[in-house]
């Protein structure tokens, strides 16, 4: 089971940088599959979970994950915003 993606927002998350991109797409994709494709909504418990699995697949920490998650979200709302 997948989730079908908005090509304006796939467009959105293409113009990112390379490590951006990356990012956002394993993180989207760790959330997706950890809420059940929106079936499930523990942010609480779940949030830390995602990030340390991004933070270890990425080398990066869970607050730079979290980061670069939350500022791709915020450019994808002012894309679909101005649309």
């Amino acid at each position: 089971m997948g989730t079908e993606r908005d090509p304006g927002t796939e467009n959105c998350v293409g113009e990112l940088s390379q490590h951006e991109r990356d990012v956002y797409r394993f993180m989207r994709d760790q959330y997706d599959r950890t809420m059940n494709y929106g079936a499930d909504d523990d942010a609480e418990v779940q949030d830390p979970q995602i990030t340390a699995i991004v933070s270890r697949e990425f080398n990066i920490s869970a607050e730079e994950a979290r980061n670069i998650y939350t500022s791709v979200e915020t450019k994808i709302a002012d894309f679909l915003r101005k649309q």
